[in-house]
């Protein structure tokens, strides 16, 4: 079956396909990094990292290399139709800066702290890291609320299914066991953490069974 690059968002070069890769490995050189980017996709995901050359709009597609150096990618191809948008660094956290004040100006008399209105600015912006910091802050500026807790746990468990998807399954499961503590009968962090303490015992026993074969 043909598949066009055009359906694709990205082609993920990865240094293991269950995203246990050995850390002792140098999988990429140094001074093969060019320019600092951002690249922001149209799905809300954002890729930070270095060019292998100068970008230029004409380009199909393009090279980026991640600059998480523990990420499991080593380089990205990215599908110019999926990109929203292709940054200097700079440009985008003053970009992101105008965005969140206007935010905040137009949402922040709704009845709700400034770190609240901020991290619902960055929740929806897909940011779930940062929306998480923000909940937390408001919650000690103001104390635990359902309304902050909800909002708090939706970011965790997304941020868990975003390590879920880079097959890091037991920083998924700290995310999962983290809303069941203070929420024990979700259902769907109780769904998440049970196939995720499988995939881990799995993963451990394939590990163990290969090194009593070598």
């Amino acid at each position: 079956r043909r598949v066009l690059f055009r359906d694709f968002k990205a082609v993920y070069y990865v240094k293991s396909f269950d995203g246990n890769f050995d850390h002792s490995i140098v999988y990429r050189e140094p001074h093969s990094m060019g320019p600092a980017i951002v690249v922001e996709f149209n799905d809300g995901e954002v890729l930070r990292g270095f060019m292998f050359n100068n970008y230029r709009e004409d380009q199909p597609r393009f090279y980026v290399i991640p600059e998480d150096e523990k990420s499991n990618n080593i380089s990205v191809l990215v599908e110019r139709a999926a990109v929203k948008g292709v940054y200097d660094p700079k440009d985008y956290r003053e970009q992101k800066h105008n965005l969140l004040e206007k935010y905040l100006e137009e949402h922040g008399g709704e009845g709700m702290g400034k770190e609240e209105c901020t991290a619902d600015f960055y929740f929806l912006q897909h940011d779930y890291q940062r929306a998480l910091k923000h909940y937390r802050a408001q919650i000690r500026e103001s104390g635990d609320m359902p309304r902050l807790t909800k909002k708090m746990h939706t970011a965790q468990y997304n941020i868990g299914i975003n390590h879920i998807k880079a097959h890091h399954y037991e920083r998924a499961l700290e995310y999962m066991e983290a809303i069941l503590a203070t929420d024990p009968d979700n259902a769907k962090a109780n769904q998440k953490a049970v196939k995720l303490r499988s995939a881990i015992e799995r993963r451990r026993k394939h590990k163990l069974e290969h090194t009593r074969r070598d």
